[in-house]
């Protein structure tokens, strides 16, 4: 039977946790993790630094095969060194990569280098450390191929297979990636071939996961060759999972719509990627996907499925094409409306939709938790100047440690001064900054125009799979401005740095600068100080057994020409 044991007994909370995680029930063993690291209790045995990193690292490991990659990466800081570390930055990588953060490559790559660089340490052969470090080196794939990133990711799961590692599992999902990154469906016939060998045994070789995830991405390559009656063989077993049958209706779908609406064919001017073209291109594929997304639905219904990652996916179609108030309408409608996440990410559409009394009404429906999730709720409400709500959920809070206390102050601030500056004089003089009293009304207006700290803000992608919010055309040009302003500066930051190296070498005089050289764009080669060996250029000399003249002969006689100057000397 299972393991009871309370928390109390951390040997025995040990042992349950690495059994129900065994057993595949990751969120019950990432709930007994997190209590055996975040109890405060003054009774409890103070842990190694080692001890602590290895409790972490099964958290996170627990974390991202629950889904719960967000929680942990919000809870744990991120390890001092990665790369001496390399197995609780690779667990980290795996929960950052899974909820879509953008950090999740750089951790990885530095969890992959620490991990050569050990193997390299150990003396180990080519194969070995071709085997101990494939995995970190398939999650990185992952990581850019969610990134967005395909182009590197293509290039790192091509270079892993190459290598051929000795574990399966890794092989088949450095496959996947591979196949996946490929999302302009280039390469056809190679993304056939790799997956051919699974799909002879109906993908039973692997696991549930793997297996549905095999099935999605060949009937995908044979849908894009043309093969549908094979790809919708190859979807017909239900799958397990709501979100993988989801994707399969989908996939049917969009397949299924007339051929006006696939884009088999390179539009006119499909090329261009500046930022205006590249926001007309996602609104099109957007108002194409809808209809797709529609009948998915339609089809789920007789199925008995959970259509939620549907409706997410319909959310945010509508909120590319900038119908806010149709997305917060389609998120209403998923079983996890009431999640504070889809919650909060629900109000921020109807703001934008222009209906902030609605927003304010939905944010007051959410259950204040007396955790962490109090002053998320409290900094959501008072974005939306709902300064009561705002003070419910703080009282809910319990925190009465300096950083719960600082906390409080820092959002009272945005409603009382009197109440913010109560707080602070609860917190231990050695914590609390010293005030320049000279302070001008300008840095005050600065400090409350920072807003309340990111961290404390209930995230909008929280149990989202909703992508990165569409910009327009003016904010996207906007971002471009700075981005070359920004270039221009370093520039102009290295300019200045190598003109005072060369002040320094007594080569250059600011005072008096030399002027540029009029030929510095042409080859040093080709300029006309440094052409050596042109002396002369076009003297003829005669060739060596050529017919010339006497007085030609005379001059090359370098005999006569001797004797002509001794007889000079003697006279």
């Amino acid at each position: 039977g299972a393991l009871q044991a309370s928390v109390d007994n951390e040997a025995v909370a040990h042992v349950r946790a690495q059994t129900l995680y065994k057993q595949g029930n990751y969120a019950e063993a990432a709930d007994i993790y997190a209590s055996l690291l975040f109890d405060e209790r003054e009774d409890q045995p103070k842990r190694s630094a080692a001890d602590r990193r290895e409790l972490e690292a099964n958290y996170y490991a627990a974390c991202a095969l629950a889904g719960k990659g967000r929680e942990a990466i919000s809870r744990l800081k991120p390890p001092d060194d990665p790369e001496q570390h390399h197995e609780l930055a690779y667990n980290r990588g795996c929960c950052e990569a899974q909820c879509g953060a953008t950090e999740a490559t750089a951790t990885l790559e530095k969890a992959l280098s620490g991990a050569e660089r050990a193997v390299e340490e150990d003396g180990a052969s080519l194969q070995e450390k071709t085997d101990e470090t494939a995995q970190y080196a398939a999650q990185l794939a992952y990581a850019l191929e969610r990134s967005g990133d395909s182009g590197q990711a293509v290039e790192r799961a091509k270079t892993l297979l190459k290598q051929k590692p000795s574990d399966a599992a890794v092989r088949f999902a450095a496959t996947c990636t591979l196949v996946a990154a490929r999302r302009d469906e280039t390469d056809l016939f190679d993304s056939h071939k790799r997956l051919k060998p699974y799909a002879a045994s109906n993908f039973s070789d692997l696991s549930d996961k793997h297996a549905a995830l095999g099935r999605l991405l060949w009937a995908r390559t044979l849908f894009a060759m043309g093969k549908t009656q094979d790809a919708l063989a190859a979807l017909e077993t239900p799958f397990t999972s709501p979100e993988d049958q989801c994707d399969a209706e989908l996939l049917i779908a969009v397949h299924a719509q007339p051929e006006k609406q696939q884009k088999k064919k390179k539009a006119k001017g499909e090329d261009d990627t500046s930022p205006e073209a590249l926001a007309k291109k996602r609104i099109a594929d957007a108002e194409a996907l809808i209809p797709a997304i529609e009948q998915a639905l339609e089809s789920v219904k007789t199925k008995n499925v959970d259509d939620y990652k549907l409706r997410f996916i319909l959310a945010q179609a509508h909120h590319d094409c900038g119908r806010d108030a149709e997305a917060a309408q389609a998120l209403s409608e998923s079983s996890l409306a009431d999640r504070p996440g889809v919650v909060a990410t629900r109000a921020e559409l109807l703001n934008k939709a222009g209906k902030k009394n609605e927003a304010v009404a939905l944010l007051r429906t959410v259950r204040v938790q007396p955790d962490d999730n109090a002053l998320r709720v409290a900094a959501q409400r008072l974005k939306f100047d709902d300064i009561e709500g705002c003070k419910e959920a703080i009282a809910i809070y319990p925190g009465n440690e300096p950083e719960d206390i600082a906390k409080k102050a820092v959002l009272a601030a945005f409603y009382d001064a009197d109440e913010a500056e109560e707080l602070v004089n609860q917190l231990p003089q050695d914590l609390v900054p010293q005030v320049d009293e000279d302070m001008t009304q300008e840095d005050v207006d600065k400090l409350l125009e920072a807003g309340v700290p990111k961290a404390w803000r209930t995230s909008r992608r929280e149990n989202l799979n909703l992508v990165v919010q569409a910009k327009t055309p003016e904010e996207l040009a906007e971002a471009k401005a700075k981005k070359r302003a920004a270039v221009l500066k370093r520039r102009k930051k290295r300019r200045e740095a190598y003109l005072a190296k060369l002040q320094s070498e007594g080569k250059y005089d600011p005072k008096n600068p030399k002027p540029p050289d009029p030929e510095r764009w042409i080859a040093k080669k080709q300029r006309s100080y440094n052409k050596r060996g042109r002396k002369n250029k076009g003297k003829f000399t005669g060739a060596q057994g050529g017919d010339i003249s006497s007085k030609d002969a005379q001059k090359l006689d370098a005999k006569s020409r001797a004797d002509e100057r001794k007889a000079k000397d003697e006279k």
